[in-house]
């Protein structure tokens, strides 16, 4: 009876309530929230992933249901410096910039497990002065390697429900109201986290 239990839709009704309400706002700076769901507004959807493999299907799945014409990258650990100069240059042409981070922290070492050319493109992108949105699907620790960003969510998680909750959250359709397990340090204390109301969406 494993798939009747698990696959009841008031249990999955429920698991992306969790995953909804578990969503933490760190820092919006630049008040880039909630994204823009007009034509008008180009949007740059990209996934950072530190370790090998392909996360973000739902994630950009997502984006791409809400604004059918994002522009999307996957930028892996085998990035390359004319790869990341590409994508620096579209992502001056957007509007804004939608970033999923799958990245962990490295076991007891105390330090971000990212290869340093994701690390300075990030740091650029931040640089560009657009609203860049990112959102941490693995460890909160991660906006302690580029704290230039001022636009910070976290997830926590690699599910799909955190996934689509996160874009939710990032497009206004939910409200925000996490608050973070952990101290970041530099960053923010143990339980902080700006709630945010939905937005009052024109779709």
């Amino acid at each position: 009876k494993i798939g009747q239990v698990v696959g009841d839709p008031r249990l999955q009704a429920r698991v992306e309530e969790v995953a909804n309400r578990s969503i933490t706002l760190v820092r919006d700076e630049s008040h880039a929230l909630p994204l823009p769901l007009s034509g008008k507004q180009k949007l740059m959807a990209l996934v950072v992933a530190a370790d090998p493999g392909n996360p973000g299907d739902t994630f950009l799945a997502e984006i791409r249901r809400r604004v059918e014409d994002a522009e999307v990258a996957r930028l892996g650990p085998e990035l390359t410096e004319e790869r990341a100069q590409q994508v620096l240059k579209r992502a001056a042409a957007a509007d804004a910039i939608l970033a999923g981070l799958y990245i962990r922290v490295a076991d007891g070492k105390g330090t971000v497990g990212m290869p340093p050319t994701q690390l300075d493109l990030l740091r650029k992108l931040a640089a560009l002065g657009k609203p860049l949105v990112a959102v941490s699907f693995g460890s909160p620790y991660v906006i302690s390697a580029f704290p230039e960003v001022r636009t910070y969510l976290c997830a926590y998680s690699l599910a799909d429900a955190s996934e689509r909750a996160a874009v939710r959250a990032a497009f206004g359709e939910t409200a925000i109201t996490g608050r973070l397990p952990v101290s970041i340090p530099g960053v923010a204390a143990l339980g902080a986290g700006i709630q945010r109301a939905a937005a009052d969406l024109k779709l």
